[in-house]
């Protein structure tokens, strides 16, 4: 007989959120330090790195705030007995399911991508984080690009599942499966820099959770997450001349994705617990949130002005 589900009351579940939520503070903390602060901190490497490239440095500095960013979340899972071995079985997905619901992801990712688009054009902004990406011409380039790489399309992608997916969907889906899908593909989204980012990641991130409900498994959200960004990495250092392979390949991902939502039409996706509204005021109201909506309205105003 299974057990009954634990009740608890709402400022035990607010005080839960807190717990896990307190991680993605210091996250959206330390990267817009980072990103904000950048001209700030920049006069200060020379007495600490003296020699050593601006850019190595904040790389390898993006690659220590996921490091430490860790330690809450570990803390947290410990505290709410998350059990993170259980969501890191295989789902026994076919080589083409798995190709599949990668081509989803890239073809929503491309889509919402394209509309982020439209405003760095009107706000002449660029996209791309760094101008040297492509570039092989010199050995701090090439020690740059490495580190980009690894960054960009292993560490992310890999911390990202376990946090999001692994973590925060898990425990939000105590409270409703499908709240926990929205819940952390809002979180997700929050933790972006402006709103094109925002709107962009939430649908990829409500994308993202939804494989990761019906897989029962975050192995294919890493591995969507994996291939998209190796896919959007290879798009920054291919050369111009090789672009109509791409537009090719990006007409048989779209085709490959319409397919195969096609055959999926049937399925509802969201279903109890997703717009329950008790657990949404629990959420954006915890302490925890309300300072990420926050750092995230700072944010925004900053990448605007700027």
């Amino acid at each position: 007989m299974a057990a009954e589900p634990k009740v608890i009351t709402k400022k035990q579940a607010r005080r839960q959120i807190d717990l896990l939520c307190s991680g993605l503070v210091i996250l959206v903390l330390l990267e817009c330090a980072l990103r904000i602060g950048k001209p700030y901190l920049l006069p200060l490497l020379p007495v600490f790195f003296a020699g050593t490239d601006t850019d190595t440095v904040f790389l390898v500095a993006e690659i220590a705030v996921m490091a430490v960013v860790c330690i809450p979340f570990i803390i947290a899972s410990f505290a709410l007995k998350l059990n993170l071995a259980d969501y890191m079985r295989s789902p026994h997905h076919s080589l083409g399911q798995t190709l599949s619901l990668i081509c989803i992801g890239i073809a929503l990712r491309f889509l919402s991508a394209s509309l982020s688009q439209l405003v760095y054009l009107f706000s002449e902004r660029s996209t791309l984080e760094y101008a040297w990406i492509g570039q092989f011409v010199s050995r701090t380039y090439i020690i740059n690009n490495v580190l980009y790489a690894v960054l960009f399309v292993l560490l992310r992608p890999v911390f990202h599942e376990i946090i999001f997916r692994g973590i925060i969907q898990r425990h939000l889906g105590h409270y409703g499966r499908y709240f926990g899908v929205l819940g952390s593909a809002f979180l997700f989204a929050l933790c972006q820099p402006d709103l094109p980012g925002f709107a962009a990641m939430f649908f990829l991130g409500w994308y993202l959770s939804t494989v990761t409900l019906y897989s029962h498994s975050i192995l294919p959200s890493i591995r969507i997450s994996i291939a998209l960004n190796l896919f959007l990495w290879l798009l920054f250092i291919i050369p111009e001349r090789a672009w109509i392979i791409v537009m090719v390949f990006l007409v048989i991902v779209y085709v490959t994705a319409a397919l195969y939502i096609f055959r999926l039409r049937g399925r509802n996706i969201v279903r109890y617990g997703a717009t329950e509204s008790t657990l949404w005021k629990l959420l954006v109201t915890s302490p925890s949130v309300i300072i990420l909506i926050i750092v995230f309205t700072v944010s925004s105003v900053w990448s605007i002005l700027h």
